[in-house]
């Protein structure tokens, strides 16, 4: 058995499926699928071989995700454990929040600029600000999903994990723009269990519990995507 680092994740409820999007949400955000073949701007690896097997997996990722929030928290002379306390109120109050272009750590995929400019378009006050960070998360993981779409994936589902996947705001948001369902397992550390899983061989398990978030329309949500999108190219 060989197994790529960085892809226990992938792993944490057993034998990936090939309909499902893995994201991990925690520092950084990392968007995973099963795919033998290449898609422009992501990752393309190899993330098992084992005696009769192997398999392949996309990537992308976003550096700043809990990054971002401890880099506004930072600026804005807020404690972050207080920052993180209020997020669920904040996303849940977000009305029109500003749009961030998100480089924190550096601009991943698929856009690939490490010197990229963080900056805000608008104007709010620090909960405006911290929805906008969250939702500049969502809008990067869809640009790497819209180019996993593009492939030979064929995504019905996500499934999320990691310590910002417990926001139901972030998660509402990130089955709205995608149009597919997000799971979320009860299950907290997906990198260190998928790691266990794999230790000990286990492929195959019971479906754990999980919470489903159906998408919904929500027009604002997609004309800030929209207006997003065009500032980050006019930004690149």
């Amino acid at each position: 058995m060989n197994l790529r680092a960085g892809s226990e994740a992938l792993f944490a409820l057993g034998r990936p499926r090939t309909d499902t999007a893995y994201v991990n949400l925690g520092t950084g955000a990392f968007v995973q699928c099963l795919s033998a073949a290449d898609a422009p701007g992501l990752l393309h690896s190899l993330i098992w071989r084992s005696s009769d097997e192997s398999l392949y997996a996309l990537e992308g990722t976003v550096n700043g995700a809990g990054a971002a929030l401890q880099w506004l928290a930072t600026g804005s002379r807020l404690p972050l454990a207080k920052a993180l306390g209020r997020l669920p109120e904040w996303l849940a109050e977000a009305r029109e929040p500003p749009l961030f272009l998100n480089g924190v750590g550096g601009l991943g995929a698929p856009f690939w600029r490490p010197a990229f400019r963080s900056r805000f378009v608008g104007r709010g006050g620090v909960p405006q600000k911290m929805a906008a960070v969250l939702e500049s998360v969502v809008f990067l993981l869809l640009e790497n999903l819209t180019r996993m779409g593009g492939s030979e994936a064929r995504l019905t589902r996500i499934a999320v994990s990691g310590g910002l996947a417990q926001l139901d705001g972030l998660c509402q948001r990130l089955a709205d723009l995608s149009g597919l369902p997000v799971h979320r397992p009860k299950l907290h550390e997906a990198t260190a269990l998928g790691a266990a899983r794999l230790t000990g061989g286990i492929m195959e398990m019971a479906p754990p519990r999980e919470k489903v978030f159906e998408p919904e329309e929500n027009r604002a949500l997609n004309e800030r995507r929209a207006r997003w999108r065009d500032a980050m190219q006019a930004a690149l």
